[in-house]
């Protein structure tokens, strides 16, 4: 189903942690409900389904408005506090949107010619000497992938 409200997927069931005594009485509850008349009881229940997520949605739209919490981020973007929030627990304290920087377009291509040796032998040492992130307490070696690093028949 492809909508723009989040739906609950159910894929979270857990059977390694306890179950409220209310869903082992609902359970068998529906069950019955759906035999005595199907047809009306399921579609009753596929409606619930297709409601619950923008009436979840309008709720938590008007909590968020009665709390004064900063609205939602336009679509696709995460709110600013929000980023910088994530950005601080994974340790990063510079952050610069790619359509802001400009990186795009004025990027070089880093990969170097076919051939090259001694451009990537520099690579690989740049690597290796790199500590911007903390992969670098663990790492040993630098690997760039499989296969000769001169390739044959370009």
């Amino acid at each position: 189903m492809v909508s723009r409200f989040s739906y609950p997927s159910f894929k979270q069931f857990d059977l390694d942690r306890r179950i409220r005594f209310v869903y082992m009485l609902l359970v068998p509850l529906v069950f019955v409900l759906i035999a005595i008349d199907p047809p009306t009881m399921l579609l009753s229940l596929f409606g619930t389904y297709a409601l619950s997520a923008p009436l979840l949605w309008a709720g938590r739209r008007l909590r968020r408005a009665v709390r004064g919490a900063p609205a939602a981020a336009p679509e696709g973007r995460m709110h600013p506090q929000r980023r910088m929030q994530y950005l601080e627990a994974i340790g990063i304290d510079l952050w610069v949107a790619r359509r802001d920087s400009g990186a795009r377009a004025a990027a070089p291509d880093p990969s170097p010619a076919p051939g090259d040796r001694g451009a990537l032998e520099a690579l690989r040492s740049e690597v290796l000497k790199c500590t911007r992130c903390p992969l670098h307490i663990t790492r040993t070696q630098g690997v760039f992938g499989v296969g000769p690093a001169a390739p044959t028949g370009w």
